[in-house]
């Protein structure tokens, strides 16, 4: 199966919502909005401890290269997981998802290649999927949930390293690029 049927087999047109990292939902009371979708995609090292802002339910996981501080989610088990590369800190974790027969895909790396060079640097995965599914015609803009721009927190304690990405150019092609309808 290509990776545009992927898309169309696992995110409900009709119902799916993407949950980023950012604080910005925090005592907004919307995790029960949030858990009304049928399709509820998480990135990287999400967490379900605030289920009041932010829901409890997860059906997939865009996830980027790197090794998470939350190893409970590989036994979570999710509808789909979207690797951002097929790199060798993702291999054990393959290993693990095929014996429990968990579907998993990687995203073309033609979508990386070309937000990159829009960008000018490397694009964080929260945007590189928003831009995937812009350019699958995905409507978006009411379907977001945690998402910022302007700096690298999250809601929950992460162990994750600082990224470098460059959140001023995402966020001015998030709201020129990706909110446009």
């Amino acid at each position: 199966m290509d990776f545009k049927n992927y898309l169309e087999k696992y995110i409900d047109l009709s119902s799916f919502c993407l949950v980023g990292n950012a604080p910005v939902e925090i005592n907004k009371g919307k995790g029960k909005e949030i858990d009304q979708y049928q399709s509820i995609i998480r990135f990287n090292d999400y967490s379900l401890s605030h289920s009041k802002d932010y829901g409890s339910k997860v059906n997939i996981w865009m996830r980027a290269k790197g090794v998470y501080t939350h190893p409970n989610k590989d036994n979570y088990n999710h509808d789909l997981i979207i690797l951002r590369a097929l790199g060798e800190k993702n291999l054990k974790n393959r290993e693990i998802w095929e014996k429990r027969k968990q579907t998993y895909i990687v995203l073309p790396i033609d979508y990386e290649v070309e937000l990159s060079k829009l960008l000018k640097s490397i694009p964080s995965t929260g945007l590189l999927l928003l831009y995937v599914l812009k350019e699958h015609q995905y409507v978006i803009a009411d379907n977001l949930y945690g998402f910022t721009f302007e700096s690298n927190r999250r809601y929950f304690k992460s162990n994750q390293s600082p990224n470098k990405h460059n959140w001023k150019n995402e966020k001015i092609f998030f709201e020129n690029t990706i909110l446009e309808k």
